[in-house]
C-alpha cells in the first residue's frame, strides 16, 4: 500500500474542504474577522460560539491556520506572537480575574518597554505561562480597567508592583514617564503606596525611595535626565530644579534641564531624542545665548559624559559655580 500517496491525497482533500468552507458566513470567516479586532487572539469558547466543532479546531491547529498558545487559547495565523498578543492570550488563559500587572501593565500604559507578558491571578489559579510571568496574590485583587483591549490594574498599582521585580533605575524612569504623560500625579502615587504598599508588600521600600528622591521641578523627559539626576544626588549635589522655566527679555519662555537658580548655573543634557539634528542644535545654541545674556552660565553634557566620565561632569559643574559666584559677588 502506498502510504505517501494516501497522505498527500488526504492533505489535498483537507485544504480543499477548508477553501470551500471559507465563504462569507462560515465559522472560519467569522472567527478570522472577529479575531482580527482583538489582535488575532481567541479562546475555545469563542470558537464554539461561532460554530466550530472541537474536531475543526483541532484540524485548524494541525494545518497551522491557527496556533495553540495555551490549552484553550489560540492565535489566528502562523507568525510568532507579538508581546500584545501574548498579553491578550494570558488574559484569556487566566480567566476573568486575571489582569496585566507589574511590567506587563507598565508596558501597556507605555511607561516601560514591551518585554514580558506579566499577569496577576488569584492565589489558587493554576495558570502557567511558557513565555510569561504569573503572580499569584492572596490579597484582594486590584481594581482594573481595559486599556487597548488588555485588562490592567491602575498605573499607580502597576508601578508599585513593578518595583518588586525591577531595578531602582527602571522604576524611577517609569515613574517619570507616567508623570510626563500625565497618567498620574505624585500625590496619587503616594496615596497608592500608603493604601496598597507598606511592610511585607514586595517593592514598597524601593518605590518609596524613588518617590522620596524625586527632585523639585517637572518630570524627567528622558532616561539621560534620570541618570543625570541620580549622578547629582549620589554625589550630594542639591539645590537644583529640573526642567526649570525661565522667561527671556522678549517674553519668550525657555526650559533648563537642571537649573541651579541661586548660582544661575544651567546644566543641560544633550540626549539624542531632543538634541541630535542640526536644527535642534542650532535652536539650543540660540536659546543658550539668550539665557547667557541674562547671566546664566551653561554646562552641556551628553550620554558619554554622564555614563563614562561622571567626575568630569562634577568638575565642570564646580568650575561653573565658582565662576558665576565670583561674577555675581562683584
Amino acid at each position: 500500500m502506498n502510504m505517501t500517496g494516501t497522505c498527500r491525497r488526504t492533505d489535498a482533500a483537507r485544504y480543499t474542504v477548508l477553501a470551500l468552507s471559507w465563504h462569507e458566513n462560515s465559522p472560519f470567516t467569522r472567527i478570522a474577522a472577529v479575531a482580527a479586532k482583538q489582535d488575532d487572539v481567541f479562546d475555545h469558547a469563542f470558537a464554539r460560539r461561532v460554530g466550530l466543532t472541537d474536531r475543526q479546531i483541532h484540524w485548524l491547529v494541525q494545518t497551522r491556520v491557527v496556533q495553540r498558545l495555551h490549552a484553550r487559547v489560540f492565535l489566528h495565523g502562523s507568525a510568532p506572537p507579538t508581546w500584545r498578543q501574548g498579553m491578550r492570550a494570558a488574559m484569556l488563559a487566566g480567566g476573568r480575574q486575571a489582569y496585566g500587572s507589574h511590567r506587563g501593565a507598565c508596558a501597556t500604559y507605555g511607561v516601560m518597554p514591551e518585554s514580558v507578558a506579566e499577569v496577576t491571578v488569584p492565589f489558587k489559579s493554576d495558570l502557567v505561562l511558557a513565555d510569561g510571568v504569573v503572580h499569584r496574590s492572596r490579597r484582594p485583587l486590584a481594581k482594573t480597567r481595559v486599556l487597548d483591549g488588555i485588562r490592567v490594574c491602575s498605573v499607580e498599582r502597576a508601578l508599585l508592583d513593578a518595583a518588586s521585580v525591577c531595578s531602582e533605575l527602571e522604576v524611577e524612569t517609569a515613574v517619570e514617564a507616567a508623570l510626563l504623560k500625565r497618567l498620574t500625579t505624585e500625590e496619587r502615587l503616594w496615596t497608592a503606596l500608603i493604601a496598597e504598599g507598606g511592610r511585607g508588600v514586595p517593592g514598597s521600600a524601593r518605590f518609596r525611595k524613588v518617590l522620596e528622591n524625586r527632585p523639585r521641578g517637572r518630570p524627567a523627559r528622558s532616561v539621560l535626565e534620570v541618570l543625570t539626576g541620580r549622578l547629582l544626588r549620589k554625589n550630594g549635589v542639591t539645590g537644583f530644579v529640573r526642567n526649570f522655566r525661565v522667561t527671556g527679555l522678549d517674553g519668550t519662555s525657555f526650559e533648563i534641564d537642571f537649573a541651579f537658580v541661586d548660582q544661575m548655573v544651567a546644566l543641560e543634557v544633550d540626549g539624542k531624542a531632543f538634541h541630535s539634528t542640526r536644527t535642534q542644535t542650532a535652536k539650543d545654541r540660540k536659546r543658550q545665548k539668550r539665557l547667557e545674556a541674562l547671566g546664566w552660565r551653561f554646562v552641556r553634557v551628553g550620554w558619554h559624559d554622564v555614563v563614562l566620565r561622571p567626575n568630569w561632569v562634577l568638575e565642570q559643574l564646580a568650575l561653573a559655580f565658582e565662576a558665576n559666584c565670583a561674577l555675581l559677588s562683584t
